[in-house]
């Protein structure tokens, strides 16, 4: 009996996330997720209590898929550079693998009610923590120099989402491994020119 029940709940979600990424949150109404999963609406009621209910665990599942991705202890010890590298490299395949849920999760125009607002603001919270914890342990390693860990997670959540944007707005096919690489090199390294970069000898 589990299977068929299972079956039922990922067609409402898979209609969700459709008909939430379209109309946004506050201009979908559980009548269109129902046609859309084909089902009575009264069914979607015996899943999830409210569109709040279903909203998030849309993004939950969404949520559990992406972290489903990585070897909890492998992570761990990666070095940081590596660290960061999986992290962006894991966001831009999960953007190009559910670009409607992508789209629902960070194009949403219209604010939130209070509850789903104070949720989101506790799962965001949750995965700054995570990787302000990892920021620690890195400098604690002697992997990055001293700095305030909580801006540098704000720093690292805010740039891999904000590669959301070509991939979704722009429809473009960005190389997972490229962009890790270079993201990985720009976070470690910075931006400022070094001297020991410069030509020497009569360059062009």
């Amino acid at each position: 009996m589990k299977k068929p029940k299972e079956g039922k709940r990922q067609q409402i979600i898979a209609a969700a996330v459709k008909i939430f990424s379209q109309n946004g949150y506050h201009n979908t109404k559980m009548e269109e997720i129902a046609a859309e999963a084909e089902i009575g609406k009264g069914t979607i009621y015996e899943y999830f209590s409210s569109k709040i209910s279903l909203f998030q665990s849309v993004i939950e599942d969404g949520l559990k898929y992406y972290h489903a991705k990585f070897d909890a202890d492998k992570m761990k010890i990666l070095p940081f550079d590596e660290y960061i590298k999986v992290l962006m490299e894991a966001h831009i395949k999960f953007y190009l693998a559910n670009k409607e849920l992508t789209r629902m999760l960070f194009l949403e125009k219209e604010a939130p009610d209070k509850e789903l607002l104070e949720w989101a603001i506790e799962v965001h919270s949750t995965r700054v923590e995570i990787i302000k914890e990892r920021i620690l342990k890195s400098i604690e390693r002697r992997e990055i120099r001293s700095l305030d860990p909580s801006i540098l997670s704000y720093v690292i959540q805010a740039t891999i989402a904000s590669f959301c944007v070509p991939i979704i707005v722009e429809d473009k096919s960005l190389d997972p491994q490229y962009y890790a690489e270079r993201y990985s090199d720009i976070i470690m390294n910075g931006i400022r020119y070094k001297e020991a970069e410069m030509p020497r000898g009569g360059g062009v």
